[in-house]
């Protein structure tokens, strides 16, 4: 009772050269009777009117098998099955919280999570890719999966470094990541930003905590410096400007598909450039964990001179805010936005006070960043503000677990968690862990079950619990 078709489906993107692609469906009946019937096959219950079938579906590569490897026999062996998964899947991950329903959400989130994890042939071969949606966004984007590792990392480490190793493994011979990939194309064109640095430090802190071995981890560090080193070097070569900052084009490589901050054309954008100072200085750390001494010096020098023209250009001591600037003039533009906090969260060398003044007098502000819903990627004070518009206004996980990490190097540690809490009960109300939030109404939007948003869920939930980071 084994039935399989194999043949080709539409993409169904229309940005993907290939139009079609290959796929097999099998279908194994353990309980019921099976027929044919014009090229339909169909099942019906058998003496006890139990149906019991497996369904997998599989995007081909050549030589594979289309016969499942695993088929439970029964209802009992697939629950086990599932168990299984789920239980492997959390590893030392605690899910015993306050409530039931956050108990159900937490759930959710680590399911989500594994659910958006594939093999898939192509340029995925031989890594465990994490989408950000299976349904609304099935390709490996830059940015998503260092979010996406915050819950990742605290369930299985070895997800964590496939998610941003196989950015190093598909690294285009210039240097530059692409914005995404996917099994038979990517997009090229388009960069993200530079994070992939905070997301290795980030796991090589977590690979010395738990004890892993020095040999992989210092293969690790040696391998993500020199790709990110290459990565570094892209950027200097293609986007530095001769003010000593790198620029956009568009809001697509900052994240930020159709900020405000992109209505008159390309910026010196002040997030990109913070996340390229924390890059080179990621890339300069994790050298020196490898023993790389020239590849750290000369990220950290060029950390240095970085942050000192971000300071220098972007900073206006009047207002006690960052800006973007004028790519030709350097200008600053008076725009007031979440990304304006991104050089504290990367940690310029600003003066303490300043930077303290900058959290103080506008984030924690419940007149532009502290009100209704917090952290709006637009302060509700811009004429420009719309809580409903995609990066126009409402509140993003991803950049929102940015201004809270800002927080937390200013404040002290009750408005830190005070902030966190307020964007965890933001997530319980909502419940489907949606992409983006209106920051009026609190009402989620854009993809349900998004794989930022179940990242930091899940690593909220284990810091509000633990009191710790």
């Amino acid at each position: 009772s084994v039935y399989s078709v194999r043949g080709y489906c539409k993409t169904g993107d229309s940005r993907d050269p290939d139009e079609l692609v290959p796929w097999s469906v099998t279908l194994c009946v353990g309980d019921g009777h099976v027929h044919e019937e014009n090229g339909r096959v169909f099942v019906r219950g058998d003496g006890s009117k139990r149906i019991f079938f497996t369904v997998q579906l599989r995007i081909l590569s050549a030589g594979h098998d289309a016969v499942p490897l695993i088929q439970p026999k029964s209802f009992d062996a697939a629950l086990d099955l599932s168990e299984k998964w789920f239980r492997e899947g959390l590893r030392d991950l605690d899910i015993t919280v306050r409530t039931e329903k956050e108990a159900a959400i937490l759930c959710r989130a680590v399911t989500g999570l594994l659910f958006n994890l594939t093999r898939a042939p192509g340029r995925l071969e031989g890594h465990v890719s994490a989408f950000p949606n299976r349904g609304g966004y099935p390709t490996h984007f830059l940015w998503d999966s260092c979010f996406q590792n915050l819950g990742l990392e605290l369930m299985d480490l070895e997800l964590a470094k496939e998610s941003v190793e196989l950015f190093a493994d598909t690294q285009r011979a210039d240097g530059k990541y692409e914005q995404f990939i996917c099994s038979t194309w990517g997009r090229p064109s388009f960069c993200q930003p530079a994070l992939m640095g905070w997301a290795a430090v980030r796991l090589t802190g977590l690979m010395m905590n738990r004890g892993t071995g020095e040999s992989e981890l210092l293969r690790f560090a040696g391998k993500m410096a020199v790709s990110l080193d290459k990565n570094n070097d892209w950027w200097f070569n293609n986007r530095m400007t001769r003010h000593g900052l790198v620029f956009c084009d568009d809001g697509l490589e900052t994240g930020q598909d159709n900020s405000p901050r992109f209505d008159n054309g390309r910026v010196l954008a002040v997030d990109m450039n913070s996340y390229l100072f924390s890059q080179l200085d990621c890339t300069s750390r994790l050298a020196g964990i490898a023993g790389l001494e020239e590849l750290a010096k000369k990220n950290a020098d060029r950390a240095e001179k970085l942050g000192k023209r971000i300071i220098e250009l972007l900073y206006d001591d009047d207002s006690k805010l960052f800006y973007d600037a004028d790519p030709v003039t350097a200008q600053r533009r008076s725009l007031v936005t979440g990304s304006g906090f991104l050089p504290i969260w990367a940690g310029v060398p600003i003066d303490r006070e300043k930077a303290r003044a900058v959290v103080e007098r506008h984030l924690l502000n419940e007149e532009e960043f502290y009100g209704r819903v917090i952290f709006p990627c637009v302060s509700y004070t811009c004429e420009e503000y719309d809580p409903a518009d995609w990066w126009r206004g409402p509140f993003w996980p991803s950049l929102g677990w940015m201004m809270l990490e800002t927080v937390e190097k200013i404040s002290d540690r009750e408005i830190y968690l005070q902030a966190a809490r307020k964007i965890y009960e933001l997530l319980i109300k909502d419940g489907e862990l949606h992409e983006l939030f209106n920051t009026d109404t609190g009402e989620g939007s854009g993809n349900p079950d998004q794989g930022w948003t179940q990242g930091i869920f899940i690593k909220l939930s284990k810091m509000l619990r633990e009191g710790v980071k």
